[in-house]
């Protein structure tokens, strides 16, 4: 479901950071607002790793990782630092998870890759514990609510997205939602519209509301897109795993990377893109003006300020691609 961290690069960091810097930086800056932003650290202390994340109201945030009958969830205070284990066991693999309209928290279990059918959706009634709330799917991994309560979730090896009632009632939503195994849906997202959004190999897929429309939003530069934040419009800062970067896309602009793949260090902090990269991006959020993204190579969870939607093409992006 991973692919393999990031090697550290054998060549010296002021090298790298300087030749980056004169290749992805601006010779100047218009004012403070076109400053490029820092990537900090927000939560560490997840030997696990980190797969998808979800803050809480009050701020706490809750984390998923780890794989293969050893998943686990993590719980850190607001504000960040250091996270503690609120599950241990019962979980195989942990992937999304969302509040519900319940309150009641809910993660994705992928399961047993060599078992179909063997992933489900479960609540966390209490630390240490987890309850059933759907079982029998196949390898769930993004999941959302809508405002009427209804959970929406990535079938990833199916190429689809399913609707699930609060009763347990299960509908095809979407079908042709990425290529299957080949390219594994990640995180999903909804607008205020209606409009539902899926991350899948290099593509983000729209879904009009009800399911009627499916569209490719953004055609191909993502490698493999996992997790994804909408900024202003159709605009979407992603997490591309496959690529080890994070990226910047639209279908008018065209993508900019915001974190350096070159710096020896794979899990660097700093001004990006230049000083900063990731090893293997998962998922993200926004959360009071910040964005932030898992890490399953670093283990940990990262956070940069977003830039004003006033300027929808910021100056500190690296432009790699425009599409047809």
């Amino acid at each position: 479901m991973h692919p393999t961290p990031r090697a550290p690069r054998a060549f010296l960091h002021r090298l790298a950071v300087s030749v980056a810097a004169a290749l992805v930086m601006p010779t100047a800056i218009a004012g403070a607002a076109d400053e490029p932003p820092i990537l900090k650290l927000y939560a560490d202390q997840m030997p696990r790793g980190c797969t998808d994340i979800e803050f809480a109201p009050d701020g706490r945030l809750f984390v998923t990782g780890g794989s293969g009958g050893s998943g686990a969830l993590y719980k850190v205070p607001a504000g960040g630092g250091a996270a503690v284990t609120l599950v241990d066991s019962g979980l195989f693999t942990p992937w999304g998870l969302r509040f519900g309209p319940d309150g009641d928290l809910y993660v994705a279990d992928f399961g047993d890759p060599k078992k179909p059918g063997s992933g489900r959706i479960v609540t966390i009634p209490a630390p240490g514990q987890t309850k059933l709330f759907k079982g029998g799917l196949d390898a769930p991994t993004g999941i959302i609510f809508d405002r009427d309560g209804n959970m929406y979730v990535a079938l990833s090896r199916q190429a689809k997205v399913v609707k699930l009632a609060h009763d347990g009632t299960l509908t095809d939503y979407a079908k042709g939602v990425g290529a299957g195994a080949s390219e594994p849906i990640g995180q999903l997202q909804l607008d205020k519209a209606g409009y539902l959004y899926a991350a899948a190999g290099p593509n983000i897929w729209k879904v009009a509301p009800g399911g009627r429309t499916l569209s490719k939003l953004i055609d191909g530069g993502l490698g493999q897109a996992t997790g994804f934040v909408g900024w202003t419009g159709d605009n979407f800062i992603v997490s591309t795993n496959a690529l080890h970067e994070l990226r910047i896309v639209s279908p008018a602009a065209g993508v900019r990377v915001l974190t350096n793949a070159q710096l020896p260090e794979a899990c660097a902090v700093g001004a990006m893109p230049a000083e900063a990269s990731v090893s293997l991006p998962m998922g993200m959020r926004m959360f009071k003006g910040s964005a932030y993204v898992a890490d399953q190579g670093c283990r940990n969870v990262r956070s940069f300020e977003l830039p004003s939607p006033n300027k929808p093409q910021p100056t500190w992006g690296k432009l790699e691609t425009h599409y047809k």
